[in-house]
């Protein structure tokens, strides 16, 4: 049973269904969430970050960190699930 469940997780990672990303920045508290899958869609196309952020309206520096630093950590967490 537990591998197929780490399977169909993996799977789902795989198609970028799974992901865990900041819902709101820590420094200020803006919610940032909403924008986060555009901008790895964008950034994973080739685009320039600094350009993305701009026209998604990210101007303070807090937000913009969140945002470049975040890392897919699901395959990490996977390993500890009940």
């Amino acid at each position: 049973m537990k591998k197929r469940k780490d399977k169909k997780i993996k799977e789902k990672t795989k198609k970028g269904e799974k992901m865990i990303v900041p819902i709101r920045c820590f420094s200020c508290g803006k919610v940032i969430a909403g924008v986060h899958q555009e901008f790895t869609e964008r950034i994973n196309k080739g685009e320039n970050a600094g350009k993305v952020l701009d026209e998604l309206k990210i101007k303070k520096y807090c937000c913009r960190k969140t945002l470049l630093t975040s890392v897919d950590m699901i395959e990490e967490v996977v390993k500890y699930t009940k």
